[in-house]
């Protein structure tokens, strides 16, 4: 059993970032915690997005969500 790793991996989906007023955007933190104890023995994590990510495609949408994932991201490599 030495030659698994362990990865856990975090699903995210249809978040549909308007801006940075969305309720889910002020959630980043509060799910990365939420994960910490399930990582904490992993060897590493995946954070996979899927479905629709910004509400309407404009490119602001999408760098809303960058931050947001960026937010989880950092919390869960302390």
């Amino acid at each position: 059993l030495e030659d698994f790793v362990k990865l856990v991996t975090l699903h995210l989906s249809d978040i549909h970032f308007k801006s940075k007023e969305d309720v889910a955007y002020s959630y980043a933190d509060s799910i990365a915690r939420a994960s910490i104890p399930r990582i904490r023995d992993a060897d590493g994590v995946i954070v996979l997005v899927t479905g629709d990510i910004a509400y309407s495609g404009a490119r602001e949408q999408y760098d809303v969500a960058e931050d947001f994932i960026e937010t989880i991201s950092s919390v869960v490599r302390r």
